[in-house]
């Protein structure tokens, strides 16, 4: 298939939707996640007039399959089909969906193959799909977040696991030296170089020691051990931190409307994910 301006062909591709927009009269911008090409955005052209399709009632959650052309970062995307069963999300599941669409729409780099992402997006969906299934078991149905609540661990493991395939951090394994943290050791995170032994990194500048923590809480981080006390709170903190600083001042809104809702509910956020009292000392 031959496409249009510049006369590439056509690549056929499976995505999931992460975004879209209208654009101009009656068409849209949508962005894919795909496991070939990564975040892909394309104009889907006359996807909104008289003759309904696919890409008129875009979903999230919905995997597609589409054909793409054009050489520069925003392609054209043609035959735009379903690609068999998504998830219908509600609730507290949809809007961790959305979250994790946001995030993925906002950090990661265009046409950059990144599998792993693409994997992880896909077991998340499968794993949010089962949280909604036995929250709606529940008499009644959970309005907030606790910290015993699996969406919230769930968060949390998806933006640990993101942010390290970005590259963001370092992890929670080794120090910045790459020796195996200790547990019985206190470290400091520092923002340009990662874990440092309390003593080592005493001579550092104040405005880069970010974050204080035991190694054996995190060693509980990275094994996603939510049931260790101040677990929760170290990993949200670290991930906010390394987020919010590659998006440089941009709002996450799907954010904002997770705090909002768990302010809403029975459980304020500070208890939803406990920390410490100087929320840039984590203990045991």
């Amino acid at each position: 298939m031959t496409g249009r301006g510049g006369g590439s062909s056509a690549v056929a591709q499976q995505g999931w939707l992460l975004h879209g927009r209208p654009y101009r009269e009656n068409s849209i911008i949508a962005t894919m996640l795909t496991a070939s090409s990564g975040k892909v955005s394309g104009v889907i052209h006359g996807s909104r007039g008289k003759h309904r399709s696919a890409a008129d009632s875009l979903q999230a959650f919905q995997p597609y399959i589409f054909s793409q052309y054009g050489r520069s970062e925003l392609k054209t995307f043609s035959s735009l089909d379903f690609a068999g069963r998504g998830f219908s999300l509600k609730g507290r599941a949809a809007l961790v969906g959305l979250y994790f669409n946001e995030l993925l729409y906002l950090l990661l780099p265009v046409e950059e193959q990144v599998p792993e992402i693409h994997s992880l997006y896909t077991s998340s969906l499968k794993r949010l799909n089962s949280c909604a299934e036995d929250s709606a078991r529940e008499i009644p149905a959970p309005t907030a977040f606790s910290a015993q609540d699996p969406l919230l661990w769930l968060m949390r493991e998806f933006e640990l696991a993101l942010t390290t395939a970005l590259g963001l951090h370092p992890g929670f394994s080794a120090d910045a030296a790459g020796n195996p943290i200790s547990p019985d050791s206190r470290y400091i995170f520092v923002s340009t170089s990662g874990w440092l032994e309390e003593a080592e990194a005493k001579d550092e500048p104040a405005h880069l020691r970010v974050v204080s923590a035991s190694g054996r809480l995190l060693l509980a981080v990275g094994e996603a051990n939510w049931q260790v006390g101040g677990a929760l709170g170290l990993a949200r903190e670290l991930t906010s931190l390394v987020i919010d600083r590659s998006l440089d001042g941009r709002m996450i809104n799907t954010r904002q409307l997770i705090q909002a809702a768990a302010r809403l509910g029975a459980v304020r956020p500070e208890q939803a994910e406990p920390i410490t009292e100087d929320p840039g000392n984590h203990d045991d």
